[in-house]
């Protein structure tokens, strides 16, 4: 079995020079440190990231609910419920991306966990 991928990007943050495209990631994690401590800060920001990614798409979620029930009053509620269902649409999608960055397992029931509603739109 090979190695996570993030093992490969802690020995990259912490052997590449100064000045290169990971200038970014050692804002946050400092390359001189021990191999664990970069494994378990990086390990951290993973997870914070993914965990950022999914309450976006829950907060996204939560607006097209609040505003089905709405959406069969006037056109303006089914504009505002569309376009918040197009919102939580591309935030979900971006959490499956994000996860099979991170070369996490497919998960079968992924949408049925993040449920967006069908459009309201005829046609």
């Amino acid at each position: 079995m090979s190695e996570p991928f993030w093992k490969s990007l802690v020995d990259k943050v912490r052997e590449e020079e100064k000045g290169q495209h990971l200038d970014p990631v050692r804002e946050v994690v400092e390359w001189q440190l021990p191999r664990a401590s970069v494994e378990r800060e990086l390990l951290e920001e993973i997870a914070g990231s993914l965990a950022r990614a999914v309450q976006k798409v829950d907060a996204a979620i939560a607006r097209v609910d609040a505003l089905a029930a709405l959406a069969d009053r006037s056109a303006a509620d089914l504009d505002a419920f569309e376009a918040a269902r197009r919102v939580a649409l591309s935030a979900r999608r971006d959490l499956s991306i994000h996860r099979e960055a991170l070369h996490l397992p497919h998960d079968p029931r992924f949408e049925s966990r993040y449920p967006i509603p069908p459009s309201r739109r005829s046609g």
